[in-house]
């Protein structure tokens, strides 16, 4: 690097952060040069030397060490590791299945088959070739870590799936497998198995080593592997305090690497659990207290950071709000067992859980907004990655919410395997009801969901509407504006998750890109485009959301920059409707200056098809949904298309695309329904107003302008505007505006303010006369303001 590319890098850096940085920089030079004192393996009495009895002395033999670490009345790390018979009863009584999951899952482990992120039955060898990724059969490197390029596959591979194994959470699978049956074979292979890593991943060197995350979370599955282990024969003393010396070299190396700069996300609290982990759960270490401050410090600083006032996490992922969610349960768990509670922590859990219910649908999958890396913090009750549930069920059980409960189901695993019995009484099962609202919106973060209900059954949109992610993007997406959309319990409308992180740039890009989502595309291009495989040349600035829902419908109204390439004042607005029991709109308005093709995609959920001849799509036992759209000279098309539901893993599937080519402004309006509602069409009504007609009554949606005398009975001023005309009278019976200062019908003034109000809504009551609206109706009408108007600023 050039003299003026390192200065333009270190330009705006904080003091704090070069000094950090040189720190780190100068201790890797260090230990390249085999200077330092925790490379290698700890030799027998290195390892002793890091363990310290209860006043704080050297203990004389590992017999010694290891007999009061796994004494009786010796602290655990969570309460369910306090009593094993407890623990047990209630987990056959919560979740009976966890028994035959976890079993099934260590004989597959056994077996040398692992099934990892997405991707079933992958074999690392015998012994287990710990650098490996047997996906692309590339070996990392043997050298520092600080010299290990891992983003290039050329050089690691897929470092992802080379470092899944290595994170070790099987081993604690192992583990419950002998608490569960007292199999002295399952806590020998643990163990075993640990012995191996030892030996082949010396401290400081090899993949393994460079990314402080994977050392923490690995260390996290060695504290919960080593205290389910505690009544094995296995667990010698000599084994025992090995594994502890390699377990303190970890903690130093966290706490010496920590992401603050680099990646003060995930990473950075990640890290920050693993040393409350090491530090609760080995109290016995000289550096425990050390551990344990430092993390609790860092999470007390920087969850409040990443979870925002209405719970969305900063990064615009799913995927890792439920990390983060999972981190949250397990530190206020240990806290709270070590008698160290971490008092912001449940506030900020009850905010990102009301989040993560509200995405998720009735199975416990959910939109996979952003990247999805495939993984979790621990599989405590062994079922798919991809099932919210335990999560909401723990969540559930610290914070005692019965919507949560409601949306955990008969998933009640994992609160017993932190909390043990208790985590089973904690469970809100007398008065368990589901969500008391249904769409929400969440505009801090630019989630919005709509949704009928909460049974099996239910209809549900996601759409993001949110800023470009955090800092530099690195787990974001071009899918501004993208809906998410699930037909009577049935994923429809589907973003097509992550499947890579690397493999290649192509790939890559492919996956986060627009036209791989339920978003737009000008002239073939999206509203950010990536330059890296974290990293954007594009994105955009400015963000703005209007959005309102009631019992006459919900609607939201997006507008952003992201396409300020086109030229000056280029916009691009998109409003969601849902309109109950009838359908779902989505209308895309491009503002801009000459002639432009507008492409709006609907990646269809894997399984579906589509028949362009009767805009139907189908699964094979026939219709799920019926489309309809319009648009300046519009025409469908599809391609061949993938999602991915968990990392490394792809399916084929259909991509529909609505396109519509105009010179200057334009707009496209495209109409979703659920198989066996009534018919509709779309047609044009104006530059940007469409009729969606029925045998019943014809809809007009306006959007972007001030529309007067849309239809000689009709004039409107709002940003966006749903008008509902009885097809036998012609008058009015419903309306959702947006933004509006005024509504005219025939001449009469039914809505009138002098400031735009975020969200209006009535239906016509039954009284005669004008527009057959009651007093009461066109009352609450002018008074409604229950929406919301946000805008965000990408940094």
């Amino acid at each position: 690097m050039g003299p003026l590319a390192l200065l333009g890098r270190l330009r705006g850096r904080s003091v704090a952060e070069l000094c950090d940085r040189a720190a780190q920089a100068t201790r890797a030079l260090a230990e390249r040069a085999g200077i330092g004192a925790d490379l290698g393996i700890p030799t027998p009495a290195e390892a002793l030397a890091e363990l310290r009895d209860p006043h704080g002395r050297p203990f004389p033999t590992a017999v010694e060490a290891h007999e009061a670490l796994t004494a009786p009345g010796a602290r655990v790390l969570v309460g369910a590791l306090a009593d094993r018979a407890a623990t047990l009863r209630a987990l056959a009584e919560q979740d009976p299945d966890d028994r035959g999951r976890c079993l099934a899952a260590a004989e597959r482990i056994a077996s040398g088959r692992f099934d990892l992120l997405g991707i079933a039955g992958l074999d690392w060898g015998t012994p287990i070739d710990w650098h490996l990724d047997p996906v692309a059969g590339t070996r990392a490197p043997d050298a520092h870590w600080s010299q290990i390029n891992f983003l290039d596959p050329v050089v690691a591979g897929d470092h992802k799936v080379t470092w899944e194994v290595n994170r070790h959470q099987w081993l604690v699978t192992l583990a419950q497998a002998w608490w569960y049956t007292g199999d002295e074979r399952w806590a020998e292979l643990a163990l075993a198995h640990l012995d191996r890593w030892i030996d082949a991943n010396p401290c400081k060197r090899g993949v393994n080593w460079s990314s402080s995350l994977e050392v923490g979370l690995r260390s996290i599955a060695w504290v919960w592997t080593l205290q389910l282990l505690r009544g094995s024969r296995a667990l010698r003393a000599e084994r025992h305090v090995r594994i502890l010396g390699v377990l303190a070299r970890s903690g130093r190396h966290v706490a010496d690497n920590l992401s603050t700069w680099f990646s003060p996300n995930t990473h950075l609290t990640g890290e920050a659990l693993a040393l409350l982990a090491i530090g609760c759960g080995v109290p016995g270490l000289r550096d425990a207290a050390r551990f344990r401050d430092e993390g609790a410090a860092i999470l007390e600083t920087w969850m409040p950071r990443h979870v925002r006032d209405d719970g969305t996490y900063v990064e615009q992922s799913t995927w890792y709000a439920r990390y983060t969610a999972d981190f949250l349960i397990h530190a206020i768990v240990m806290g709270e067992q070590a008698g160290h509670p971490l008092d912001g922590m449940r506030a900020a859990l009850d905010r990102i859980a009301t989040m993560l219910l509200n995405v998720s649908r009735a199975d416990g999958t959910f939109p996979l907004l952003g990247d999805d890396d495939g993984g979790r913090l621990l599989f405590l009750d062994h079922r798919p990655a991809t099932d919210l549930r335990p999560t909401l069920a723990s969540a559930a059980a610290l914070l005692g919410r019965d919507d949560l409960a409601w949306g955990a189901g008969l998933a009640r695993g994992e609160p017993v395997w932190l909390l043990g019995a208790a985590g089973g009484s904690a469970m809100p099962d007398r008065r368990p009801h589901q969500p008391e609202t249904t769409s929400r919106a969440f505009p801090d973060g630019g989630i919005y969901v709509m949704r009928d209900g909460w049974g099996q059954d239910a209809s549900m949109a996601v759409i993001d509407c949110g800023p470009h992610g955090f800092r530099n993007g690195g787990h974001a997406h071009a899918d501004l504006l993208a809906v998410d959309l699930t037909l009577g319990g049935r994923p429809v409308v589907r973003d097509p998750g992550t499947y890579t992180y690397t493999v290649s740039a192509h790939d890559r890009d492919a996956w986060r890109s627009a036209n791989m989502h339920g978003a737009v595309t000008v002239d073939g291009v999206g509203s950010a485009m990536p330059s890296g495989f974290f990293t954007w040349q594009s994105r955009p600035s400015r963000v703005e959301a209007q959005w309102g829902a009631g019992d006459v419908g919900d609607a939201l109204l997006g507008t952003h920059d992201g396409f300020a390439s086109l030229g000056s004042g280029a916009s691009h607005q998109r409003a969601v409707v849902r309109v109950p029991g009838a359908y779902w709109a989505i209308i895309d308005r491009l503002d801009v200056a000459g002639r432009h093709e507008l492409a709006a995609h609907l990646p269809l959920a894997a399984g579906l098809t589509a028949d362009l001849r009767d805009l139907e799509v189908r699964d094979a036992s026939g219709a799920v949904a019926h489309l309809s759209a319009a648009g300046a000279n519009g025409s469908w098309d599809q391609r061949d298309g993938w999602q991915s539901s968990a990392y490394g893993q792809r399916s084929a599937s259909t991509v529909l695309s609505y396109r519509s080519t105009a010179d200057g402004p334009q707009a496209i309006a495209t109409v979703i329904r659920a198989a066996g509602s009534a018919q509709t069409t779309v047609e044009r009504a104006g530059e940007s107003a469409f009729l969606v007609r029925s045998a019943a009554w014809d809809d007009l949606i306006l959007v972007g302008t001030d529309h007067a005398a849309t239809r000689p009975a009709v004039s409107v001023l709002a940003a966006f505007a749903w008008l509902r005309l009885d097809r036998g009278t012609g008058k009015l019976s419903g309306a959702m505006l947006l933004g509006a200062t005024r509504l005219v019908v025939e001449g009469v003034e039914l809505f009138a303010s002098t400031a735009a109000v975020p969200f209006a809504s009535a239906r016509a009551g039954a009284a005669p006369g004008g527009q057959g609206w009651t007093a009461a109706a066109l009352a609450a009408f002018a008074a409604e303001t229950t929406g919301s108007t946000s805008t965000m600023v990408n940094s």
